[in-house]
């Protein structure tokens, strides 16, 4: 129990400031909305 009290303490908060910077690099790694055609 120790060592997951341990990690839970270690874990850091998101940084707000980085959330415009991170969707952009997930929307770059990920199909373009309607590429599939009608399989969407």
């Amino acid at each position: 129990m120790v060592l997951f009290e341990q990690t839970l303490r270690d874990i850091m908060p998101v940084d707000e400031s980085r959330a415009a910077d991170v969707q952009r690099r997930l929307d770059n790694k990920t199909k373009p909305p309607g590429s599939l055609g009608r399989l969407e």
